[in-house]
Formats: structure tokens, C-alpha cells, sequence
């Protein structure tokens, strides 16, 4: 049996709207080797299985995962991995398509030359559900400066601006753990988890093509109404994360600087003067004075009470 180069794995849960357009967006690409589409549908309650079904009967390299309960999306990330058998691994969600049909061909390549690359990633852009043209190109615009094509670990965690979007990801199936820690099924930013993981089995590379359309609606959980349970999330893990790190790594994990500034401006946004004072006192004391840029605070100071006129 010639075994797929490839695996793209596909997790949906009650997206009858999107599924077919994220299907048809993996089986359009062009590539001169084998690849396998595995899905595994988390119990979906709509039409989103029925869909799904279509698809695999009619093309033999979908592979699908009818879960008939929910299962949660951290496990079924795990089983739908678990069952690739592709030497490269490119994440897709059920919600999000790919808007380039050689995103597998050039990230499979680009692996190929580069064997100390444990993963690459590309460029995206992010819209609201149904405003694509009005949609944001993560990298290269005013202020967004293009990653670095290679860089590591510590390169990764010394500089906040460089964003890995994971449904443009494609990395070694060999740069996973055949087991993820407890964290790992406990905490929102799942990804970032998985970009730390293969960011422990080599270098990152950047491509510098918008490949995928990253949609954003009201059912993600990765959503402005629940910043406030992201950032207490990402709190916790800045804490709890050097448990599964070596210790060379440890220094860059000590206060979460941003994620308690973000969070004061968060409630002065809402009006809630206690607990914005309550946080930013917080961030005040924790922060070295030499990171404190006055003008930028005075200025969302003043966006975030403007919002609440």
C-alpha cells in the first residue's frame, strides 16, 4: 500500500454553513503526491454530518470519524491525529478554508529542503463571516512585519509578534508526542500548545503566501465575547507552562505582562472601574518600569473611554 505523504486533518461540530467550502478547499489542491483527508465530526446536531457524508462516499481518500457523541474538541484533536498516517500533518477547521490550491504542494516541499524545520506556516486572512474582501492579511501590512523564514524556539518566545495562524500550519507528524500532558485538555489555546511541541523538534519556517481564510462568527470560541475567559485561560497557562518545558526555556514564563494590561482595558471598556484598577495595579507593580511606554497606556486609556460614552 503507498501510504500518503500528506495527512490533512478537518474537526467539525455544527458547521452545515461551512463544511462543504472547507472540503472542497482541501480537495482542490494540486500535488504531485498522495494525500488523505481525515475528519472527525465532534457529534454534530445539524446537517454537518449529512454533508460530510456526501463527500466521502464520493471521493476514497476522505477519511471520516462519525463520533455519535461530543467528545469535546481537545480529544477529538487527539484521536484524528492519532489515526494520520502521513508523514506531514496540515490543520484545517471545519468553519476556515484554504484559499490557495498549492498551500500542501509548497509547505510539503518547503519541509522536504528544510529537514531541520519541525513545522511551517504561511500568511491568512481574517474576516467576519460573510465580509471575505473586507478581510485583514495577518502579515505584511503597516505594522504587521513578515516573520523571519527560519527562526527557533527561543526566537519564537523573545518576539510577541510572531503569530502562528494553526490552520496554515503543516509540521512532521514526528514532532508530536504520542502523549499530551493534562493541560493540554484544559486550556482554550490548544494550538499554541501544539506549536510549542514542534517547536521542541526544530526550527520554524515562514512562507510568505495568504493561503487560508480564517472566518470569525459568533460561535468561535476564539471570539471578542469571551476575552475575558481567553485572557484568564492564557494566565493560567503562562504559569503552569514551564512543567512541560526544559528549563533553558523557563525565563520567558514568569508574569503575563500583556494578558493583565489587556485585561484592566477590557473592564475599563465594560465600565467596570474596580476591576480595571484592581488589574492594572496589578500589571503596574509585576511590570519593569523600563517596559512601561506612558503614551501608549494614555492612549487606550482614552479609546476605552470613548467606548464608554
Amino acid at each position: 500500500m503507498k501510504y500518503p505523504l500528506v495527512s490533512v486533518t478537518i474537526l467539525s461540530y455544527n458547521q452545515e454553513k461551512y463544511i462543504a467550502q472547507c472540503l472542497e478547499s482541501a480537495l482542490s489542491q494540486k500535488t504531485d503526491f498522495q494525500v488523505e483527508i481525515i475528519i472527525g465530526d465532534d457529534g454534530s446536531t445539524d446537517g454537518t454530518k449529512a454533508i460530510i457524508l456526501q463527500y466521502a462516499e464520493k471521493y476514497p481518500q476522505i477519511k471520516f470519524i462519525d463520533r455519535p457523541e461530543n467528545i469535546g474538541l481537545h480529544k477529538n484533536f487527539v484521536d484524528v491525529i492519532h489515526k494520520c498516517s502521513g508523514t506531514y500533518i496540515a490543520l484545517l477547521e471545519g468553519d476556515d478554508y484554504w484559499l490557495h490550491p498549492g498551500k500542501l504542494q509548497m509547505q510539503a516541499d518547503f519541509l522536504n529542503e528544510h529537514t531541520n524545520c519541525s513545522a511551517c506556516f504561511t500568511n491568512c486572512r481574517t474576516f467576519w463571516d460573510g465580509k471575505i474582501d473586507e478581510g485583514e492579511i495577518k502579515f505584511g501590512e503597516k505594522n504587521k512585519p513578515h516573520p523571519p523564514e527560519l527562526f527557533n524556539l527561543d526566537e519564537y518566545f523573545a518576539d510577541y509578534r510572531i503569530v502562528i495562524p494553526n490552520n496554515t500550519k503543516m509540521f512532521r507528524k514526528s514532532a508530536m508526542p504520542d502523549e499530551l500532558p493534562a493541560l493540554f485538555y484544559t486550556h482554550i489555546q490548544w494550538d499554541y500548545l501544539i506549536h510549542l511541541y514542534n517547536g521542541l523538534h526544530g526550527d520554524f519556517g515562514y512562507i510568505p503566501k495568504v493561503t487560508l481564510a480564517y472566518r470569525r462568527h459568533d460561535n468561535t470560541i476564539i471570539s471578542d465575547k469571551n476575552l475575558e475567559r481567553i485572557l484568564f485561560d492564557a494566565m493560567d497557562l503562562e504559569y503552569i507552562i514551564k512543567t512541560i518545558l526544559p528549563p533553558r526555556y523557563w525565563k520567558y514564563f514568569n508574569v503575563p505582562y500583556w494578558e493583565m494590561n489587556t485585561l484592566a482595558f477590557h473592564y475599563l471598556g465594560h465600565q467596570q472601574y474596580g476591576k480595571y484598577i484592581t488589574w492594572y495595579l496589578k500589571w503596574f507593580r509585576h511590570t519593569p518600569w523600563k517596559n512601561i511606554n506612558i503614551k501608549d497606556e494614555f492612549y487606550k486609556f482614552r479609546q476605552c473611554v470613548k467606548h464608554t460614552e
